[in-house]
């Protein structure tokens, strides 16, 4: 998991500890764990719905230059997702 968080962190441009703060400050009575585990398994759904959406459509692939970071889903979206908006 923590591993995964990483990756993310790179993957987003962040550090790890600005994301846990994120998490932190959005998981409500959630256990600080139990949070980090949901938003990374929302971070990882996404990206392969992402994917998917992609390849189907014909888009590019994703190493195809997108605008974001490579592999960059929006952290800040799946956060809004995950445990409420802002």
């Amino acid at each position: 998991m923590w591993e995964a968080l990483a990756d993310v962190s790179e993957r987003e441009g962040q550090s790890i500890h600005s994301i846990a703060t994120e998490i932190d400050r959005r998981r409500g009575n959630t256990a600080m764990t139990s949070a980090v585990r949901v938003f990374v398994l929302g971070y990882y759904q996404t990206l392969a719905r992402n994917l998917e959406n992609r390849l189907e459509s014909g888009g590019p692939t994703p190493d195809g230059g997108q605008s974001r970071p490579k592999g960059s889903c929006g952290a800040v979206r799946i956060l809004d997702d995950v445990f409420g908006a802002r």
